[in-house]
């Protein structure tokens, strides 16, 4: 995901428990923070993807990341609904917009730009049709799942 946003132009600064897994990222572009404070200082957008719920809670909740008001955070760590509202009443006492979007996939999908979010937030949190913060979005005509049908050429059906 961080090298996506890195090639698609984005200032991403990245963070990792094991300073040696952000190499790829810097080797892209990316800059590497060396604590978890210093990758969300001045953030509009944090992304956090950890080890579970417990994870998420020891780095971003217990550590009291200083994540800046006004700023979205998305979390696409795999966790419970109660996790997620926890979280949730959190980031609402920090002025911060949480959406939980947990990925749907594993790694060749997302290398592919191919993977799916299941996402959950209060209507109020969605940036306008058209608009992300992390830049432009395509309005889709109908609902999409991470299933996708198979799409063959009209020559071809019988």
């Amino acid at each position: 995901m961080a090298a996506h946003l890195v090639a698609d132009g984005h200032d991403v600064t990245v963070w990792n428990r094991t300073r040696s897994a952000t190499v790829p990222l810097t080797d892209l572009g990316a800059l590497a923070a060396a604590t978890a404070s210093d990758a969300v200082d001045g953030a509009e957008v944090v992304i956090t993807a950890l080890f579970g719920p417990d994870a998420v809670r020891e780095v971003v909740v217990d550590a009291g990341l200083p994540i800046a008001h006004g700023a979205l955070w998305i979390d696409v760590t795999t966790i419970s609904p109660a996790d997620a509202t926890s979280f949730d009443t959190w980031a609402q006492a920090q002025g911060v917009a949480y959406v939980h979007a947990p990925v749907i996939g594993s790694l060749p999908p997302a290398r592919a730009r191919s993977w799916a979010f299941s996402s959950a937030a209060p209507r109020r949190r969605w940036p306008e049709p058209g608009r992300s913060p992390c830049g432009p979005t395509r309005p889709k005509s109908r609902p999409t799942s991470h299933r996708r049908r198979p799409r063959w050429p009209s020559s071809s059906r019988t």
